[in-house]
């Protein structure tokens, strides 16, 4: 148990820093500076960014109510306002870091597990969390199947030609799914596996859960697009869900290149692809760095004990500590005796 208590504060504590790494790799990606941010920013008016600061604070709020719902349907008593901080603070790291069951995996098991919750009743949580985020977004996806012309939906450079072909094969999942939800199953057993049902009411939840939190999340940079473009909504909406998806199912870590390169194809020369670059940007300063910045600094004061308790705990450092303290014993008690010899040669020296 104790090993396992360490092991699994390692990991979140390398989902923290690999969250670092990418801001870092993003940062290098986008060649951003304090001098080259200030003048995107300086782009867009103040109440423009207002707004896609308002809306991103509304997404991250409707994204940690993903773990409320799942300790609600499951049965946990973890108190509500600890489960938002777990949950933003989990997302926030998958946001930029990518492989969610596993970064923000990590954060959820290093704080849920403190509550007393163990590994299994975790496991369930990030489960349920990740299909309420697959259900809103293949759901919007579904729906935004009927609004994009066919020419974009079968350009080569998309899935090579064959998005379509893809969108229908998800279609048929979802009515399987909601078929099965709706036919009051609560588990699917096959061989040695079995797997858990939510009721219809917390499947309709779910799915809204999902699309909100989509939904917030384009809001934010439909804000930043919308004064120099003018897009329309729902075609905007329809050219992000796709190109989120795109960012989501290729696994590089938020989606970085791949979701602007997407965004970007998906637009054609419909507008100034320069005035989309510099709201790209703005949004993955917005909606990505910022609330990771707030998470890993709430991180840092929340775990700022046990870090350095279980910092102490590994082998390594426990070495290197009795190293140094040994040393320092060592000429604790030798230094007065090897500055006298040092006199004295100093000593004899001059005399010659």
């Amino acid at each position: 148990m104790k090993h396992s208590h360490i092991l699994i504060n390692t990991i979140s504590l390398l989902a923290a820093i690999a969250a670092f790494y990418m801001v870092g790799r993003e940062i290098h990606t986008y060649n951003i500076t304090w001098a080259t941010a200030g003048e995107i920013l300086q782009d867009f008016q103040w109440s423009t960014l207002l707004l896609a600061l308002g809306a991103t604070a509304i997404g991250y709020l409707v994204l940690a109510t993903y773990d409320l719902l799942a300790i609600y349907h499951l049965g946990y008593k973890i108190p509500w306002h600890k489960t938002l901080l777990v949950s933003f603070l989990g997302f926030a790291v998958s946001n930029n870091a990518g492989h969610a069951i596993v970064t923000g995996g990590a954060i959820r098991f290093r704080y849920y597990s403190a509550l007393g919750l163990n590994a299994a009743s975790i496991g369930k949580i990030i489960v349920f969390s990740s299909s309420t985020y697959l259900l809103g977004a293949v759901t919007l996806l579904c729906a935004a199947y009927f609004f994009l012309p066919q020419d974009e939906l079968n350009h080569p450079e998309l899935l090579g030609g064959h998005l379509s072909w893809f969108i229908w094969g998800i279609l048929l999942l979802l009515v399987i799914y909601w078929s099965l939800i709706l036919s009051g199953r609560h588990r699917l057993q096959w061989k040695k596996i079995n797997i858990g049902l939510p009721p219809t009411r917390i499947t309709a939840v779910q799915t809204f859960a999902g699309i909100c939190d989509l939904l917030f999340a384009g809001v934010v940079l439909y804000c930043l697009l919308y004064p120099a473009t003018q897009m329309h909504f729902m075609w905007f909406f329809t050219v992000y869900i796709l190109a989120q998806l795109i960012g989501l199912f290729s696994q590089v870590p938020g989606g970085i290149g791949i979701f602007e390169s997407a965004f970007l194809l998906l637009v054609g020369d419909a507008h100034d692809h320069q005035i989309i670059l510099i709201a790209l940007l703005t949004y993955r300063l917005m909606y990505f760095l910022l609330p990771l910045l707030i998470a890993l600094v709430i991180f840092a004061i929340t775990q700022h004990q046990s870090l350095r308790e279980n910092w102490q705990k590994i082998p390594g450092v426990i070495r290197m500590q009795n190293i140094v303290a040994t040393t320092s014993i060592f000429l604790h008690r030798r230094l007065p005796v090897f500055l006298s010899l040092l006199a004295v040669l100093a000593g004899g020296i001059l005399l010659l």
